[in-house]
């Protein structure tokens, strides 16, 4: 069976303009137990200073200082821009020490002092950031008091996927860059968080500071701790736009059972998509082994 971190989806769907709006993610996807909020802006829900949650906490936040938005050409949906004066308000104040996963898909932009590449933070040593400090330097993961420094520096203008993630309170904290781990350190303590969690900038008790340059195209938060193969596809879903955790409007209609499992009706000329956990049915197979879970997709076209 092929790696979940290594598989091709063929052919990539294109869904990002026909999102079932009442229940846009799949949650029934490996990737996204444990979330507490998915930040992707659809064609639907771009271009004002709103950004929607797409996860069922409904952490929508506005972004202050009339953000402007853009495309580019080597990603699906919509980004916002960041310029060094705009941020956004997650909602998010983690008041347990929990395990912690932070990813996000953006463009590096030009610093200038004061300000930061892709920063997702919550202020002074108790906080996580995610991001670079500064044009040249290298991408830093953040918990507590404690930071890894990663060992690659991605270009300005660069299109990357940064993962930061940590196991328990004094576990193995891990940075990816791009769906492979640039650093890794064990023994940091989760902080108990007394501040939101920002986009864009550092949430600080004498207030915001460290501004962002560069594109969001989507960002994320959750308790479940990513493993190596998790990041990379996480990584592959974000450079393909996401296709296999949003649902479409045509999407089959997810039934729970009494057993846990999952499963799906099927309408007349909807692919045939269905889930069982040891085994194949029409076409995905799940096998779950030490905590992975190996996702594998196969589309035949009617």
């Amino acid at each position: 069976m092929p790696d979940v971190a290594d598989r091709t989806l063929q052919p990539t769907r294109r869904v990002t303009g026909d999102v079932d709006p009442a229940h846009p993610l799949d949650t029934t996807h490996p990737l996204l137990r444990g979330l507490e909020g998915f930040w992707l802006p659809l064609p639907s829900t771009s271009g004002g200073s709103r950004l929607y949650d797409l996860s069922s906490k409904r952490h929508h936040t506005s972004i202050v200082n009339n953000p402007s938005w853009g495309a580019d050409a080597r990603v699906e949906t919509p980004g916002i821009n960041f310029t060094g004066t705009e941020y956004a308000e997650t909602g998010i104040k983690q008041s347990d020490k929990k395990p912690t996963t932070f990813a996000k898909y953006y463009t590096i932009g030009a610093q200038y002092q004061n300000e930061r590449s892709g920063y997702f933070s919550s202020g002074n040593d108790d906080r996580f950031y995610l991001g670079q400090f500064a044009q040249g330097n290298s991408m830093i993961w953040g918990v507590g008091s404690d930071f890894l420094e990663g060992s690659n520096i991605p270009d300005s203008g660069a299109l990357i996927s940064l993962i930061g993630t940590i196991d328990e309170d004094g576990g193995e904290a891990r940075l990816y860059l791009n769906g492979e781990r640039d650093a890794s350190s064990t023994s940091p303590s989760l902080p108990k968080l007394s501040l939101k969690i920002l986009l864009g900038a550092r949430k600080e008790d004498s207030g915001v500071t460290q501004y962002m340059t560069g594109k969001l195209f989507a960002a994320m938060i959750s308790t479940q701790p990513y493993n190596d193969r998790q990041a990379a596809a996480w990584h592959d879903q974000a450079r393909r736009g996401f296709p296999d955790l949003l649902r479409t409007r045509s999407s089959p209609t997810l039934v729970s059972t009494s057993g846990g499992g999952g499963a799906v009706s099927l309408a007349p000329n909807d692919l045939q998509h269905g889930h069982t956990l040891g085994g194949t049915s029409l076409g995905v197979s799940y096998d779950l082994a030490a905590q992975d879970l190996t996702h594998t997709h196969v589309i035949e076209e009617s």
